[in-house]
């Protein structure tokens, strides 16, 4: 095949790959995570699950695992191919009742979550 054949070719090839559009959304769940009197509870695990991947760089996750820092807050942020993710987080701490909480990302969300005492629910934040 004659060259400028072979370069038209690649040149067609190199521009229909570009033509794609893709589309990137922020995926974004924070919060904050208190005892029932307001106090930031520090070192609280906080599990994140995904219905569809999300992407840290390059790297594919479905869940994910953090712990709340000094002020009792929290922060997952990453990049999606979706217009909508649902998701769910687990926050679990000694002593505390966990909760979990859904919902849907885009737009970021923003949870502000009270964990009550074990003892005066009965139950056991181990369990």
């Amino acid at each position: 095949m004659n060259r400028k054949f072979l370069a038209a070719i690649s040149y067609l090839l190199i521009t229909a790959a570009c033509v794609r559009h893709v589309h990137d959304y922020t995926f974004a769940v924070t919060g904050f995570v208190t005892t029932e009197d307001g106090q930031p509870v520090q070192g609280a695990e906080v599990t994140l699950r995904v219905a569809a991947p999300v992407y840290e760089a390059i790297t594919a996750l479905e869940s994910k695992r953090l712990f709340t820092n000094s002020n009792g807050s929290f922060v997952f942020m990453y990049l999606t191919g979706n217009a909508s993710t649902k998701y769910s987080i687990t926050i679990h701490k000694e002593g505390l009742e966990s909760q979990t909480l859904s919902g849907s990302s885009p737009p970021a969300a923003h949870h502000t979550i009270r964990l009550k005492n074990a003892e005066k629910t009965g139950t056991n934040s181990s369990e």
